[in-house]
Parts: C-alpha cells; sequence; structure tokens
C-alpha cells in the first residue's frame, strides 16, 4: 500500500452538526450530559470514548466502514472524471482495512467487505451517468442566528440535468419507499434541503 495515499475523514462535520442539535431537541437532559457535562465523553474522531461505543454497536461499526469505503469509491470516481493525476485517495477496500486498524474494528471487516467489492459492479453505470460534484463536504449556513453544520456524504448531477442531489449513505438495510416517508421530516434531511440550496442553488 502506498504511503502517500490518504484516508478520507468522514467523522463529525463539527460541534454544531445536525446530531448535537437532535439530541437537544429529543431531549434536553440528554443534550446537557452529552454536551454540557460530556458524561459520554465529545463525539471528536479518536476519542476513546467514541472508538468504544463503535466496538459496542454492530450496526455502527459497518456503517462506518461502509461509508469509509463508499467515500474513497466516490472520490477516486471525481478524480477519474475530472482527469486528476496522481491517484490522492487510498482504494475503498484498503481505506477500510487502514481505519479498521486505527478504531480497533478488524473483527467487522470480512462481514462488510464483499458487499464494498460488489457495489462498483453493481452500479457500474453510475460513473457514465453522474458527475460527481462533492465527496464527504461539510457544508455550513446560520439557522436562526445559530450555526448548523453537516457533511454531505455525497453530492452528485445526473447528467444532462441541472438537479443536484445530496445522497447520505445507509449501509444496513435495502432502500424501500418506505424510507421516504419515515425520513420526509427528518431533520438530517431538512438540513441537507436547506444546506444544498445555499452550496449549489
Amino acid at each position: 500500500m502506498n504511503a502517500s495515499l490518504q484516508l478520507i475523514d468522514t467523522g463529525p462535520s463539527g460541534p454544531h452538526g445536525y446530531h448535537s442539535r437532535e439530541r437537544w431537541a429529543r431531549c434536553a437532559q440528554l443534550g446537557a450530559y452529552h454536551d454540557l457535562l460530556h458524561v459520554w465523553g465529545t463525539t471528536e474522531p479518536g476519542d476513546a470514548r467514541r472508538e468504544d461505543r463503535l466496538r459496542r454497536s454492530h450496526a455502527l461499526a459497518i456503517g462506518t466502514l461502509g461509508h469509509i469505503g463508499l467515500a474513497h469509491h466516490y472520490a477516486l470516481m471525481k478524480d477519474r472524471q475530472q482527469g486528476r493525476t496522481p491517484v490522492r485517495w487510498l482504494a475503498p477496500a484498503d481505506a477500510v482495512r487502514a481505519f479498521a486498524r486505527r478504531q480497533w474494528l478488524e473483527d467487522y471487516v470480512p462481514e462488510m467487505m464483499p458487499a464494498l467489492e460488489m457495489y462498483p459492479r453493481h452500479y457500474a453505470a453510475e460513473e457514465s451517468s453522474l458527475e460527481i460534484i462533492a465527496v464527504e463536504k461539510v457544508l455550513s449556513t446560520v439557522i436562526a442566528g445559530r450555526p448548523f453544520t453537516q457533511r454531505a456524504d455525497l453530492a452528485v448531477k445526473p447528467r444532462g440535468q441541472e438537479l443536484i442531489a445530496i445522497f447520505d449513505h445507509k449501509w444496513i438495510s435495502r432502500c424501500s419507499n418506505k424510507w421516504a416517508r419515515q425520513y420526509a421530516n427528518d431533520g438530517q434531511f431538512l438540513g441537507y434541503k436547506v444546506l444544498g440550496a445555499e452550496a449549489w442553488g
């Protein structure tokens, strides 16, 4: 593995992200315990409590590794579309293994790797049908006088269209029609609407 190749940061967008707001909206005491008293530690990358939470949660571990793999898949695709050389990013499988070593998640790699390897074959048409606009881009704005940030996993523009779509990677289960109903009023996706419009019109 080439030591000069980089690993993409797919962690929290910062202290003003949706999930910190969502904690307070759901329960003020939960927000205070987490953000003011730090009962469960901070959510900064590398925090020991966060690493322990990753190791104990199967869904979170698989989803986190999947995010890393897809981030590298689309970042490499974006560079190919733009004719950018030399290659900057680790290959998806190498990125997953490197991140897993850092976070003590190696036990989960064999389980999720077949899906990661199948992904580019299943969605092979994407490279010619989609223009990759951004990968793991942190967007920011001010809402009601308060800063608000979110990390867009992926932003794309279908060829021949002006619409830009923001994707949030979900890794554990297959997407279905009920997802649209489930997330229609979700704060994370409403945030994407506001931030996406500001970033790309």
